[in-house]
């Protein structure tokens, strides 16, 4: 991808809202090959069909599959694209109600993921910092439990009622294809999931 500046109008006032130099030339606005952030979604465009198509079998599945060559906009699509429609309530049989918990599975997936799990917990102050640990080695422990372990967390990361958990896994390409299979079969009650690789 190309990186370059391009031309802005001149700004007769400072404004540090602004992204502009002294010589008039701003910042490009595109973020290269790291992914869009949700911060960002504003100058994501073009992938509408795609958010319909993956906010359709969602709905359907209650999980999702993204798949591409790294650096084709995966986790962008997810970011800027799918999250803020299920922050909008465009899956209307669920509400706009959402919790979003993105997880870079790595080389242990449970563990990792029961970390992120006490990580967003510990941000909303629903848990100490002092907890962590056995918080984490419960969630762990729950999600090794069965196929109910993903929803059992999900229910209880369910701040409110009617509230929904949206699990983002991130860079699936270090998991062995066997957990990636587990990890597909759930039961028909579970929250909904979503893989980039």
């Amino acid at each position: 991808m190309v990186n370059y500046s391009f031309q802005t109008a001149v700004v007769e006032e400072e404004s540090p809202d602004l992204l502009v130099s002294g010589n008039g030339v701003g910042a490009n606005p595109f973020p290269g090959l790291r992914p869009f952030t949700i911060n960002e979604c504003h100058l994501f465009f073009g992938r509408e069909s795609q958010v319909d198509e993956i906010l359709l079998k969602l709905s359907q599945f209650r999980s999702i599959t993204v798949m591409g060559y790294s650096g084709s906009g995966k986790s962008s699509l997810m970011y800027c694209g799918l999250i803020p429609v299920l922050y909008g309530g465009f899956m209307t049989q669920t509400g706009p109600y959402w919790q979003v918990i993105t997880v870079r599975p790595g080389n242990s997936p449970i563990d990792n993921l029961a970390n992120t799990v006490a990580n967003s917990l510990i941000q909303q102050g629903r848990i100490e910092e002092k907890d962590r640990a056995i918080h984490r080695a419960i969630f762990s422990s729950v999600l090794r439990s069965g196929p109910q372990g993903l929803v059992e967390v999900a229910k209880f990361l369910q701040a409110q009622s009617g509230e929904n958990v949206f699990f983002l896994l991130i860079s699936l390409k270090n998991c062995s294809t066997s957990r990636i299979r587990k990890m597909r079969k759930m039961p028909a009650s579970r929250p909904c999931m979503s893989t980039s690789f």
